[in-house]
């Protein structure tokens, strides 16, 4: 078998099974590749020790992590003395963005909608003084100044399934006008924060979706294929998986029946949010590519022994206070005394891959480009893809759709095996992107980012929310912001979550 041959053979297997692969395989795309990973960082944790020592700091707050949250903590400290440490290169965590040519696209978290009012007070106040969002009384909504990133509606949505497109993911025949009105009698009560929904649901954070919703209509079983296919793309988990609080929260949120909601999706994504709020802060206060390697209570203050990844060099931070906003699952290695408060999140690991598509003139056939291309395959774990052209609002040679990958948690491991599965994975996703464009796009491809993120969504399982660990945690200098948090995986919970946490502090 050739070897073309063989990685196409290969990228038959649905995606965990390849991520189990070890064995390299390289092709014509190999070149093509670039791998957007922070995991080999850890390794240098172990020399360490060989490494150059930089001059000690004494700061007020130091804030781990440079996502939404923690850049959110940071915006309530402007007057303060802090310092924001971010692990990657880049901010924004799991919002962030790649450059190539004159594009800025998103690798991450790509959209927010409008806001009804009944949202919470503090991020929307946070927003506008940012002057990202403006009120509209005539729709009891929150809106966003910058117009030009709105999808048109036209351009929202198509979805795919065996040679078939519709405009919805939930196909005519299955659509169920009881599923609709159980919904709808959610609207106006599931606001966000989720912290502020009243004490009296709380009781549906109890059971799985699933459960509920059989309980209450008993859909026909082919239902759940897709309304799974949407938990999973918000959450990280099917029906069975997330509690029925979070799926009527998906659904009854804003109002999706009566009303058209703007939805916001700048080109690179969240990132954009992230560029807006690290704009009204110090530069010299944000510092990227910083590793922490252990967290040491020392009653006054804490000594955080901080490593330079790109200068391979180390210095200790002395901080009167710890914002930590970065994934909680590191807590086991440099401040164990609160990681049993997190240990049972569960996270669902994503693969975002990008492909950065020159047009030479063969690329017309796309007259009408959708937002989001959704696809329901054979593969759950593949939920379809954007498309740059529905954003871009210059000329551009290039267009980049990036597909989404949602693993479960039992495939976190593997992602170690990337380095070596990463060209079957993109074959894989091309076979997918051609079939559903019905048209080849292989000798037009520039540019293939790849980029794991192992802890991207903590899912939100019977008992996840409401259980913020801030009340048990063990040093009240030290508190926790991030949407593991006992929050949901959504960007207005991260903003909350930073803000809240600034308030626990001063």
């Amino acid at each position: 078998m050739q070897r073309r041959d063989f990685i196409k053979t290969a990228a038959l297997l649905p995606l965990p099974l390849i991520l189990k692969s070890c064995g390299e395989s390289k092709g014509s795309l190999s070149g093509k590749i670039v791998l957007n990973s922070v995991a080999e960082s850890g390794h240098l944790l172990f020399n360490a020790k060989k490494f150059a020592k930089g001059q000690d700091w004494n700061i007020e707050t130091l804030i781990v992590g440079g996502g939404v949250a923690g850049l959110s903590a940071a915006f309530q400290l402007l007057n303060k003395d802090y310092l924001v440490v971010e692990m990657a290169d880049r901010l924004g965590g799991t919002s962030s963005s790649q450059h190539w040519a004159d594009l800025n696209f998103s690798m991450g978290a790509h959209y927010d909608l409008e806001y009804p009012e009944t949202f919470g007070k503090e991020v929307l106040h946070m927003l506008e003084q940012m002057g990202l969002i403006y009120h509209q009384p005539w729709k009891k909504s929150w809106t966003f100044h910058d117009r030009s990133q709105i999808i048109a509606q036209r351009q929202k949505e198509q979805c795919y399934e065996a040679g078939v497109m519709r405009p919805d993911v939930l196909p005519e025949q299955l659509k169920n006008e009881k599923f609709s009105d159980l919904m709808m009698s959610w609207v106006s009560k599931m606001p966000m924060p989720t912290r502020i929904i009243d004490a009296s649901y709380h009781f549906l954070n109890h059971q799985t979706f699933k459960d509920y919703l059989v309980e209450q209509i008993n859909p026909d079983p082919s239902f759940f294929r897709y309304i799974d296919h949407l938990m999973r793309d918000d959450y990280g988990g099917a029906t069975h998986e997330v509690s029925a609080l979070a799926g009527i929260h998906y659904f009854s949120c804003r109002p999706y029946f009566d009303q058209v909601v703007d939805l916001f999706s700048p080109m690179q994504g969240n990132a954009y949010f992230v560029e807006k709020i690290a704009s009204f802060l110090n530069r010299n206060r944000i510092m990227t590519q910083q590793m922490v390697a252990s967290i040491a209570n020392k009653n006054s203050y804490f000594e955080v022994t901080l490593i330079d990844l790109e200068k391979q060099s180390k210095r200790i931070v002395r901080a009167g206070n710890i914002v930590y906003a970065g994934q909680k699952n590191a807590l086991k290695y440099v401040y164990p005394d609160d990681y049993p408060l997190f240990k049972d999140n569960k996270y669902a690991p994503w693969l975002v891959i990008s492909f950065v598509i020159k047009d030479r003139g063969d690329l017309s056939v796309f007259t009408q480009p959708f937002w989001q291309n959704e696809m329901i395959t054979d593969d759950p774990t593949f939920l379809g893809f954007t498309d740059s052209f529905a954003q871009q609002r210059k000329k551009s040679p290039y267009r980049v759709f990036t597909a989404y990958y949602c693993l479960p948690a039992s495939s976190r491991e593997d992602l170690i095996n990337l380095p070596a599965t990463k060209e079957v994975i993109a074959e894989k996703t091309l076979n997918y992107l051609e079939e559903y464009l019905d048209t080849g796009i292989r000798d037009s491809i520039e540019k293939i980012y790849i980029r794991p993120l192992g802890h991207a969504m903590p899912i939100p399982e019977p008992g996840y929310l409401f259980n913020d660990k801030n009340k048990y945690r063990s040093n009240e200098r030290m508190v926790y912001a991030g949407v593991d948090n006992a929050r949901l995986p959504l960007f207005f919970e991260a903003v909350d979550s930073g803000i809240m946490a600034a308030q626990h502090l001063f």
